[in-house]
């Protein structure tokens, strides 16, 4: 999650800091190392310095995509250090020792990227051959205007010799990345290419094992759900029973929103997120069962 994609967030009579943490993204170099250990075991103790700066103990953490399952799983592991926790998009599901969890994902179509995503080096190639075509394809609103006309779906990729493959070589401009945020990230995925984002799908295997160990635990916190109705990928429906897990959850639901919740939908975003925050009880007690 890039800083930019957060920028918008409004000053509000809330008192506290704000920050954004950074994870292998946008022009920063990725820490894992192919083969890849440890996976979220890393996110939820190594990178603690990284998430909790400036010596403070405790924050309320809210993400987005991967971020998502990052800001989830500090909850489940890490409660004593999280006053609450928030997700845009992305469900909280436990891991199931009943399931191979790769073998899973073959049932739903829309993930067929991620399996593109595997083996290193082929999707950096087509990725960073033209980084702005790259952007100006894949970042885009659910907005009609927005549409690009007769590019292939997800589904049917494994056929196909790449992900851009019928993308339109010079995309028009994108109504949620303009031509500065453009730049930027251009000139960021030029220092740092995609290795550091594809390798979260090259560990998903390893997440999910080192998940099962927290497969009976609930996450005794404050939580929002923020699920987007025309999310291709990231389904409403994904977040089916998450209460069964995170008994203080509050849902809400931008109907009109695809995947880039928070630059699709900053006013709604910001309206959401701090009413939450201004109605979180004034002071949490530390759970005190953090577990690695």
């Amino acid at each position: 999650e890039g800083e930019k994609r957060w920028k918008k967030t409004p000053k509000s009579g809330i008192k506290g800091q704000c920050w954004c943490s950074r994870a292998p993204g946008p022009g920063i170099p990725s820490p894992l190392p192919l083969p890849i250990p440890g996976g979220f075991s890393g996110n939820g103790g190594e990178s603690l310095p990284c998430l909790f700066p400036q010596g403070i103990p405790q924050a309320v953490l809210v993400g987005h995509d991967w971020g998502g399952a990052v800001v989830w799983n500090m909850a489940l592991f890490h409660p004593d250090r999280v006053r609450a926790v928030a997700s845009l998009n992305t469900p909280y599901r436990p891991a199931d020792p009943a399931v191979d969890i790769l073998e899973k994902m073959k049932e739903h179509p829309a993930l067929e990227y991620q399996f593109y995503f595997q083996e290193p080096g082929v999707a950096e190639a087509e990725l960073e051959k033209d980084i702005g075509r790259t952007l100006k394809a894949l970042i885009r609103s659910t907005h009609p205007e927005e549409r690009l006309q007769s590019v292939p779906g997800i589904p049917g990729l494994s056929s196909r010799p790449g992900l851009l493959v019928g993308f339109p070589e010079d995309p028009p401009p994108s109504r949620i990345l303009p031509g500065p945020e453009l730049e930027y990230y251009i000139q960021r995925f030029r220092k740092s290419g995609f290795r550091g984002p594809l390798n979260w799908y090259r560990n998903i295997r390893t997440n999910w094992n080192w998940a099962l160990s927290a497969r009976d635990r609930k996450i005794p916190l404050p939580a929002l759900m923020v699920t987007a109705g025309k999310d291709p990928v990231l389904l409403p429906s994904l977040s089916k029973g998450m209460e069964n897990w995170i008994p203080r959850l509050r849902r809400e639901h931008l109907e009109e929103c695809g995947h880039w919740t928070q630059m699709e939908r900053p006013a709604e975003v910001n309206r959401i997120l701090l009413e939450w925050l201004e109605g979180l009880p004034p002071d949490v007690p530390f759970p005190g069962i953090s577990r690695l």
